[in-house]
């Protein structure tokens, strides 16, 4: 038996009861040891003072967790005194801790191991990430090691060896401590993996407002990372800080045009109440002729949230404010696809007022107008005008479109009871769009 000060001071960090706990192991380790007697439950501290030399010796972390297993107790206080054996182990002795778990299931409890070696021996947990394939292992490295010293490691590796990923935890990792490590982005050579360092410093320049900094970067060295992962960021800060839009004139054409593009794939994500905003950007973008190229994309955001079936206020106001901006384009068949959105964005948004129509400046237009507020009017309230507006239209294609719209919005009505009533097959705001073909049944070519 041993003394209750020896048991206490062993854990002393843990709680009042996990300390009681952790006595019945150091008892049950000391009675396998001195006469191989099933371990006893009783409580240390009602053992009288007595102690044993060799019970620090005896102590050993193997020997704790198996004299734990053969302990009763409550099974959380069971994993509280596991959990600090292993923190202990991982502090005194890492590698002998990785050894012992190899091939065993830890559930995170080498992670302490990982993040000391990380420190102390960061050659030796990059040649033990690489022989168990163990990437949590590689990931300490990357975000607890020196940074210049793991960066340097890094580099003398095989290309392609070390996942690109882990360089944008690595330099999260070391500009978090130095400002200017941004500047070994310059001794990487494999894009993918210099692209991810230029993405870790950018979010971070970006956050910290370092707008010179970030803006500086990306034109240095643009040309040799991957324009479809360094645009995204661009494309997103530049929509939400528009102040910063001139820096899109200083980049190359193939850069601009990529920025450009995130531009407008983000926009009804990130102000889609914002209408107003979408507007003058794409104004601004027109100015400067940076919609060449993008004008599917612009449409797509004009025709965005058309079909919100109980407009508000300034739903309504939206659409017939993107139904003026539309008639300020110039009326050539480049801007026509914006024309013609705005003016459905306008009529669809709010069919009641089809007898404005006829104000449009041109009968294009108006053939437009009429043929999509077909698919929003109500079908029995207007009943009487639905002839007279399929009858305004005269392109004949965009008639038969109309007609067969009502066609098909007439009976659809008259399914209402039918769950497998088809779905109108023609969109009134797209109406000449192209079908994708199905793809062919598990993958087989057709």
């Amino acid at each position: 038996m041993i003394k209750e000060k020896l048991i206490m001071n062993y854990f002393s960090v843990l709680t009042h009861s996990l300390a009681v706990a952790t006595g019945w192991v150091l008892l049950s380790l000391a009675n396998q040891g001195d006469s191989g007697t099933t371990p006893s439950a009783q409580d240390p501290r009602r053992q009288r003072d007595r102690t044993s030399p060799h019970l620090r010796s005896h102590a050993t972390p193997k020997r704790l967790l198996t004299a734990l297993v053969h302990t009763s107790m409550d099974p959380g206080l069971r994993k509280g005194i596991k959990d600090r054996i292993y923190r202990d182990w991982a502090d005194s002795d890492p590698i002998g801790l990785l050894n012992y778990l190899d091939g065993r299931a830890w559930h995170g409890c080498g992670d302490e191991a990982f993040a000391n070696l990380a420190r102390s021996q960061p050659e030796y947990l990059l040649d033990y990430a690489r022989r168990h394939g163990c990437l949590d292992a590689l990931h300490a490295l990357s975000s607890r090691g020196d940074p210049n010293v793991v960066l340097n490691l890094y580099l003398a590796q095989k290309p392609g060896s070390i996942p690109a990923s882990e360089l944008n935890t690595l330099f999260a990792h070391g500009l978090r401590s130095d400002p200017q490590f941004h500047l070994n982005i310059d001794r990487i050579n494999d894009p993918e993996a210099r692209t991810e360092a230029f993405t870790a410093s950018a979010k971070i320049w970006l956050k910290l407002e370092l707008h010179d900094t970030y803006f500086a970067r990306f034109k240095e060295l643009h040309e040799t990372l991957q324009l479809d992962t360094i645009t995204h960021d661009f494309g997103y800060h530049i929509l939400s800080n528009h102040e910063d839009v001139t820096q899109l004139h200083s980049l190359p054409e193939n850069a601009r045009a990529r920025v450009i593009k995130e531009v407008i794939e983000w926009m009804p994500q990130i102000s889609p109440r914002n209408q107003s905003y979408q507007r003058s950007v794409l104004t601004a973008y027109l100015k400067n002729g940076w919609l060449d190229g993008h004008i599917d994309h612009a449409r797509s955001v004009i025709l965005a949230q058309v079909d919100s079936k109980e407009p508000d206020n300034s739903h309504l106001a939206d659409a017939i404010a993107w139904k003026d901006w539309g008639l300020t384009l110039p009326d050539d068949d480049k801007w026509q696809p914006l024309r013609h959105a705005a003016i459905r964005r306008w009529i669809v948004a709010d069919p009641t007022q089809w007898q404005a129509i006829i104000q449009l400046p041109t009968p294009a237009l108006r053939d437009i107008a009429y043929t999509a507020v077909l698919s929003a009017i109500d079908l029995e309230k207007e009943a009487h005008a639905i002839p007279w507006i399929a009858d305004q239209i005269k392109d004949p294609d965009l008639k038969g479109v109309a007609l067969r719209v009502i066609s098909e919005r007439q009976n659809a009505d008259a399914d209402t009871d039918d769950p497998f009533a088809p779905s109108l097959s023609i969109d009134p705001l797209d109406p000449f769009a192209k079908d994708e073909p199905d793809s062919a049944p598990f993958g087989d070519t057709p």
